[in-house]
């Protein structure tokens, strides 16, 4: 076994495999329309990030480009094949090929330009659409606004703000004050985000300051977003008192036995196991301070 250092191994690597496991539908055009927005776009962002912004909670160009492609993957995953799903057509796969680009964008900037904080999202904001200029894209991000502020619809074909993919808030009279949560652009992009990604069995982590809404805003789409049926919310609160013992415990507790050495859900569901506060536990004697596994 040969250990390397990221930035030793380079991003080529990671890009290529992950582009032989690609739906078989796509042809040799989507790769090369996908590699060739890659080296476009990637590198030269990191670059800036690296360079000349900040990020709140710091990141690594492995991650970044992890995020990028489970996105990716999020968005190609009906073109899989898959027992009890009808193959996607032609056409539909002719389509895709030409929405790949902004596919590729909207992916782009929710993994590697959104880590940024609030003056280095206004720089990615024109830089990204600087590139897409230069690279004669077709599908040009609008002016008003920011980048942050567009959901590409692959249905319409087209980019559409975040508030137009929601219905109206509609206020409820009987409803107490600290029940009212009403829909804002910040918390309808990191709930389409969370679902999008859980649904795809990604893993998710939502950083920010303390009081922006974040346990609010994912324990009420764990309560209400999810199908009931097929999925389970567990959730946990992390504290520098809890052990692996303590989480194993009550997660075993949660799961019923299929078979011998067999523990989960439900048949036909699964548990969504959200952590609230994920710190480290205490220091051992000698200073060691494993993390929860």
């Amino acid at each position: 076994m040969i250990y390397m250092e990221p930035r030793s191994l380079g991003f080529d690597p990671i890009f290529q495999s992950w582009l032989q496991r690609l739906p078989e539908s796509f042809g040799p055009g989507h790769k090369i329309t996908l590699l060739t927005l890659f080296d476009t776009y990637f590198a030269p962002a990191c670059g800036v990030m690296r360079k000349n912004l900040a990020e709140p909670f710091p990141t690594v160009d492995g991650a970044l480009l992890d995020s990028l492609l489970n996105l990716m993957d999020c968005e190609f995953a009906p073109y899989y094949d898959r027992e009890g799903h009808e193959p996607k057509t032609p056409e539909d796969v002719e389509r895709i090929g030409d929405q790949m680009e902004s596919i590729f964008i909207f992916a782009f900037i929710w993994s590697v330009c959104c880590t940024v904080n609030v003056d280095g999202r206004q720089k990615m904001d024109v830089w990204v659409r600087h590139f897409m200029r230069m690279n004669s894209s077709k599908h040009q991000l609008p002016k008003a606004g920011l980048i942050f502020d567009y959901l590409y619809d692959t249905e319409k074909g087209e980019w559409v703000q975040w508030m137009e993919t929601v219905a109206p808030y509609e206020h409820d009279p009987a409803a107490s004050f600290a029940e009212l949560i009403i829909p804002t652009p910040d918390s309808v992009r990191y709930t389409y985000l969370l679902d999008t990604l859980v649904l795809q069995n990604k893993h998710v982590m939502m950083t920010g300051p303390t009081g922006t809404g974040k346990t609010v805003n994912v324990s009420r789409h764990l309560q209400g977003g999810f199908n009931p049926l097929k999925f389970v919310p567990i959730c946990m609160t992390f504290s520098a008192q809890t052990s692996a013992n303590q989480v194993q415990d009550l997660l075993d507790a949660k799961c019923e036995k299929r078979r011998k050495g067999i523990f989960g859900p439900a048949a036909g569901k699964k548990y969504i196991l959200f952590v609230d506060d994920v710190n480290m536990p205490l220091k051992e004697e000698y200073g060691a301070q494993p993390p929860l596994e």
